[in-house]
């Protein structure tokens, strides 16, 4: 992120077109913004995993967690939801 901000603000720098510059502005106050976020974040490391699936039941719903192959990233799942057929 730090160079990404970097690289923002030499192409702003260098900039003559309004618009453009208007547009990298926004992106470096995005870019900005997203690297004050990650400082504050704290991640969580699961207590669970599952190979293929995982059911979950509980009183009153139970939860499929189905990995049916690699869709966009290889860690895609698809959760279903067997009484509300959903």
């Amino acid at each position: 992120m730090p160079k990404g901000i970097d690289d923002l603000k030499a192409a702003l720098a260098k900039a003559t077109d309004a618009k453009q510059k208007q547009e990298l502005q926004s992106n470096l106050a995005q870019a900005e913004a997203y690297l004050a976020e990650l400082k504050t974040m704290q991640f969580t490391l699961p207590t669970m995993t599952f190979d293929r699936s995982v059911i979950l039941r509980r009183k009153s719903r139970t939860v499929q967690i189905l990995w049916l192959g690699r869709g966009h990233t290889d860690g895609d799942v698809f959760v279903f939801l067997p009484k509300e057929k959903i």
